[in-house]
């Protein structure tokens, strides 16, 4: 053959064996492209059913690399985020650290987690709720991996260690942290329902409400009729949307110089919010939110607000935390409507600013 020929030859076949070459490359990339698009679009996913629940993800719900991973935060009350639990997990995923107990750290009482892609555990933080942990679904399917629950968890009912355990999660169990996005020290134990599935807890659940409803509306119908009872149903209402939307009432102010209150709604400054209460007198004295939603804190006279403490000497309130909010009126700290009730039941015939006139 020609040498020419021949020469031309083997530089085509080395142009082919790189294309090829090439080309194998370029499969894998776009493979892999693929690959990680899938997993985009299902985070996404996950993401949007999470917001057509009310979710509303503080952070991106995807990943990022561990020297800037940013907070995952859901905006959503405790009490919908165990229900997703008990029913659909896999949506809390993008919003949950795997962790595992980190047996040479813990000492004594005090157990400590830390991040582990094998963990049994699930990471998760609420806007304004703290870190809360909970037993990742499907890791306690053997007797060891269910003993490590008792660490962490008070346990009750019937624990069989066969694999075919079902519990639900009562309470959360709460953690304090140690290394941001990697190191948690448990703060306050959970409590798990064994032999109970999640659905059945939540019906047994709603079915206690009910009757702690009946048994609440029952002597309001007969001590204030009809009209009573009507806006003891609306007010139980507004309160059942409040929470769902802001989670618990944390504090309540009382007008100490009138019958007049608000009640405000979680702790954070950029996030509370502030709902207008109505104030019943007669026959009982009760204090109830008067609507279903609120206006941001910040935008109220409470925003500038000092905190004060009433002399020991005060008649009305001894020692009580109030807010003075730059008028002469001042507004009793309650922790709950209840005591709420209470502070302006001490009020009646004592009506008054609680600081003393200069």
């Amino acid at each position: 053959m020609d040498p020419q020929v021949e020469k031309q030859l083997s530089d085509l076949v080395g142009t082919v064996k790189f294309l090829l070459q090439d080309t194998r490359q370029l499969a894998k990339t776009v493979q892999a492209l693929e690959e990680d698009l899938a997993e985009t679009r299902d985070r996404l996913a996950k993401s949007e059913e999470l917001r057509a629940m009310g979710a509303v993800p503080v952070g991106p719900a995807i990943a990022m690399t561990a020297s800037h991973e940013s907070d995952h935060l859901l905006d959503l009350p405790l009490a919908k985020v165990l229900d997703l639990y008990g029913e659909v997990p896999q949506v809390l995923t993008p919003y949950c650290r795997r962790a595992a107990i980190n047996q040479e750290q813990s000492q004594g009482q005090t157990s400590v987690l830390e991040r582990n892609s094998q963990g049994n555990y699930w990471v998760l933080q609420l806007r304004d709720q703290g870190l809360l942990l909970l037993p990742r679904p499907g890791a306690f399917n053997r007797l060891v991996a269910l003993e490590s629950l008792r660490e962490l968890f008070d346990c009750t009912g019937e624990l069989r260690g066969d694999g075919s355990d079902e519990f639900c999660v009562v309470e959360p169990a709460r953690l304090g942290l140690i290394k941001r996005h990697q190191c948690w020290q448990l703060e306050k134990r959970g409590q798990l329902q064994f032999g109970t599935a999640p659905l059945e807890h939540r019906w047994r659940q709603q079915l206690r409400q009910i009757e702690q409803d009946y048994r609440a509306i029952a002597p309001v119908l007969e001590e204030q009729g009809v009209a009573g009872l009507q806006m003891a149903i609306a007010s139980n209402a507004y309160a059942q949307k409040l929470h769902q939307q802001y989670g618990a009432v944390k504090r309540v102010l009382v007008n100490t110089c009138m019958p007049m209150a608000y009640a405000r709604y979680r702790d954070a400054e950029e996030n509370a919010w502030l709902v207008p209460c109505s104030v019943q007198l007669l026959p009982t004295v009760k204090v109830f939110p008067a609507w279903d939603a609120g206006v941001p804190w910040k935008t109220s006279q409470f925003e500038e607000a000092e905190i004060v403490r009433a002399r020991v000497e005060n008649s009305a309130l001894p020692g009580q935390a109030f807010l003075r909010d730059g008028s002469e009126q001042t507004w009793a700290i309650a922790n709950s409507y209840e005591e709420a009730s209470t502070l302006i039941d001490k009020l009646i015939g004592r009506w008054g600013p609680l600081f003393e006139p200069r």
